[in-house]
């Protein structure tokens, strides 16, 4: 292999390196809970609680996390123009996911209550989870990480190796050079046959 393959492949890993784990940090995230929030009601009535996770907060972690996870498929299928829709999908669907956490990270307190408790999981107030302190980091992370990625395959799309291409037979060579020596010296035969007969007049196609 030479040197520039050798650094295709290197480049290919790396890309497929950072997909993986942008996907896989983004999945994680989206499965933490993000908020929890304890509600007081009136006695006799006991507080409650209510929590989201990522999944529930912004699903755009969940959806961008498993586009970056098929991402590695398809990277590995396509060829240059495919690689560079599957980037340009997944830059914007990472900015998009990203504009959907600063949306909710600047969401005001009283309009997140009222999406807690119209979308939130409800607990008692003794079974509330805890909400994580690395969730929202994670979540920028990962949509970090897939950008990124999505970038990086764009503009190297014609650089990076196709799968299974090493594996790809050579097609047969065809016309004369392909033919064995038998074979070259019975048309030479034939040839110098019909050239003959053209000769002493004849037609060589009766």
């Amino acid at each position: 292999m030479t040197d520039d393959g050798r650094r295709s492949r290197r480049l290919l890993t790396i890309l497929l390196g950072l997909l993986v784990l942008g996907g896989a940090v983004l999945l994680w995230s989206s499965s933490l809970v993000w908020r929890v929030e304890l509600v007081e009601r009136e006695a006799p009535l006991p507080a409650v609680a209510y929590s989201m996770t990522g999944a529930d907060a912004v699903p755009m972690t969940l959806a961008l996390g498993l586009l970056a996870l098929a991402a590695v498929v398809a990277v590995l299928a396509t060829g240059p123009l495919g690689r560079r829709i599957v980037g340009t999908i997944l830059l914007i669907t990472a900015v998009w996911t990203g504009v959907a956490l600063y949306q909710w990270v600047a969401t005001p307190a009283a309009e997140a209550s009222a999406a807690m408790s119209e979308d939130g999981a409800r607990h008692s107030a003794d079974d509330a989870p805890e909400a994580s302190a690395i969730a929202g980091p994670l979540a920028m992370l990962g949509v970090a990480l897939t950008a990124g990625a999505g970038l990086a395959v764009v503009l190297t799309s014609r650089r990076l190796p196709r799968m299974g291409s090493k594996y790809e037979r050579p097609r047969a060579p065809t016309g004369p050079a392909s033919r064995t020596p038998e074979e070259a010296q019975d048309g030479a035969v034939r040839d110098r046959s019909m050239w003959s007969s053209i000769d002493r007049g004849e037609d060589p196609t009766e």
